[in-house]
């Protein structure tokens, strides 16, 4: 566990690292698990700056150029968002972030939101400005972190039965991929099974070495004595290919599984590709914007009554809302992103929300609820259970929903609404951050 301590008082403000200009590399140090299955590698881990799995200082510059691109948008330029938190001009707004229990996760959510209010935003007296990061218990973890709560049983077994079957041919016709690194590591491809008391597995030693390559590389660590450059790509598409067949086996999976749920593809030029969709790097985010059109109306002397004849049809006929879609990544800014259902409807004009809610609705009748889908008991009976249960230091969901909308005119409509499958607490607008 990390020692921590608290320096009270208020000093002079730290220095700002500011938003460098180039692509900012990886982000976390690899897992401990590495040590077992690449002990050739024990040089490049102790050059970490940080303790295994968590953010290292690449990754908390990587969050905060983006909480800095959130402020120069929903507030510097749409005016959206309050500019302090102790504004007093949006009295509904929701000043909270909701984290995975990774403390990685924790630590992108506070770097996020030093971006977002940045020092000398916060209230007078303490130029800091504090956001609260929520958390809830793995077990109760249904939006961010089922796989590692809720579903835990079921991505067991659905994990294990992929391993034993196509993970296991897929990897053992890769040997001769698997066996160049395996060997510079020290450690044969064929003995993952026996790491961590034999938890590890081969598709997840797969991937926790190749994301040590990758990790190393981008902190400017040398790479692996006898892996060539060729070597860790092809690792690196292994690996991706992989996960992609049995998603959501880690964090960053669940933004594959929400573009594969909207129909929305991922296409960064060079990167792995599977099952349609091309990796993306860390920190990529998610935006979906909410907007108000609303419809020109003929003066044809007619009232409102005579042209419409129910609520139904006066809300048409009034305006709609659509969603805007985006993928933000620090190398590349934000680019809008068209989804599958939406593919006829003009550039920069959005999706309608009903045709959203009829994906979210459509894709749920073909897969069933997440509940049917993990046998999970419902969250009434589990909240009366919670409280029979204490918790020690496992807190749990993923990084940061936050995110801004606004309409033609410049009105907003809607933020920090949690986006949830159709059956699940609530529904609305939405932001993931990987």
């Amino acid at each position: 566990m990390q020692q921590c301590r608290v320096v009270s008082g208020i000093k002079s403000p730290p220095p700002n690292p500011g938003t460098p200009a180039s692509p900012l590399p990886f982000f976390q140090a690899p897992n401990t698990v590495v040590d077992e299955l690449c002990p050739a590698n024990k040089a490049n881990r102790a050059k970490y700056n940080v303790p295994p799995g968590q953010l290292t200082e690449n990754g908390m510059n990587q969050a905060l150029k983006l909480g800095n691109f959130l402020r120069e948008t929903y507030i510097e330029s749409m005016d959206f968002l309050p500019p302090t938190l102790g504004s007093g001009c949006t009295p509904t707004f929701s000043s909270w972030l909701k984290s995975d229990s990774a403390a990685r996760c924790l630590q992108t959510a506070q770097a996020m939101a030093m971006g977002l209010f940045p020092y000398g935003t916060g209230p007078p007296g303490f130029p800091n400005q504090p956001m609260a990061v929520l958390t809830e218990p793995n077990r109760f973890a249904s939006l961010l972190a089922a796989p590692h709560g809720p579903c835990l049983a079921q991505q067991k077994a659905d994990n294990a039965a992929y391993d034993s079957t196509r993970g296991e041919e897929l990897i053992q016709q890769s040997r001769n991929i698997t066996d160049v690194v395996s060997q510079a590591c020290g450690v044969p491809t064929e003995a993952y099974t026996n790491v961590d008391n034999g938890k590890e597995g081969l598709v997840l030693g797969v991937k926790d070495v190749s994301d040590m390559l990758d990790f190393d590389e981008q902190q400017g660590l040398p790479r692996l004595a006898s892996v060539s450059k060729q070597a860790h790509e092809d690792m690196t598409q292994l690996a991706f290919t992989l996960l992609q067949e049995r998603y959501y086996s880690n964090r960053r999976q669940l933004l594959y599984g929400v573009a594969h749920f909207l129909g929305w593809h991922f296409d960064v030029k060079g990167a792995p590709t599977a099952l349609g969709t091309s990796s993306i790097p860390p920190a990529t985010t998610m935006v979906f914007e909410l907007h108000y059109r609303a419809h020109e109306q003929a003066d044809n002397g007619t009232t409102g009554a005579e042209q419409v004849q129910d609520e139904a049809s006066a809300q048409e006929e009034a305006g709609y809302y659509y969603v805007r879609t985006f993928t933000w990544t620090p190398e590349f800014g934000q680019r809008e992103v068209v989804l599958d259902a939406c593919s006829g409807v003009e550039a920069g004009t959005g999706c309608r929300l009903t045709t959203i809610e009829a994906i979210v609705s459509d894709s749920v009748q073909d897969t069933g609820s997440w509940q049917e889908i993990c046998n999970d008991v419902p969250f009434d009976q589990a909240e009366q259970m919670a409280q029979h249960i204490t918790f020690s230091d496992d807190f749990a969901d993923d990084t940061a929903a936050t995110d801004a909308t606004e309409d033609s005119g410049g009105d907003i409509v809607r933020t920090m609404v949690k986006w949830r499958r159709a059956g699940e607490r609530g529904a609305g607008a939405y932001e993931a951050v990987g």
